[in-house]
């Protein structure tokens, strides 16, 4: 895991100043969605704090994507407040490029023990937010 602290050292640098960071990213990757990609894909590997990283890396970008969501659904989410609250937050002011499939997948990770909190967290907001409807969820 040693590129954990080159991952805490960017989620710092994106909090703190978000050009920056966006403009390092656009000098070293040829689009967003390639680095976005990266995250996604390495950022499943590790343990909750090493996935916990990877996906509030991947949130700066300001939308909640189907990408973020199966990253999240491996969290445990209690011990991810930030993340969860920055979620929310982005679902709350409609900004989510979210589809069908990744709405069933959420209603799919209720029924495993170790998806069912990400996931109950993540369906619960988007019912506030208006995505869904309390009846589609029960």
């Amino acid at each position: 895991m040693q590129l954990f602290p080159y991952i805490k050292t960017a989620v710092n640098l994106a909090k703190k100043n978000l050009t920056i960071f966006r403009c390092a990213v656009e000098k070293r990757f040829s689009s967003e969605q390639e680095f976005k990609s990266l995250l996604c894909h390495i950022g499943k590997q590790g343990n909750n704090v090493y996935r916990t990283a990877f996906a509030e890396l991947y949130v700066t970008f300001g939308y909640v994507t189907s990408d973020l969501i199966d990253m999240v659904l491996d969290i445990n989410s209690e011990g991810s407040n930030y993340l969860f609250d920055k979620i929310e937050e982005l679902i709350d002011g409609k900004q989510t490029l979210l589809d069908r499939d990744t709405i069933e997948s959420l209603y799919a990770a209720l029924k495993l023990p170790s998806r069912r909190s990400s996931a109950t967290r993540l369906l619960s907001c988007l019912v506030h937010a208006g995505f869904l409807s309390v009846l589609e969820v029960f």
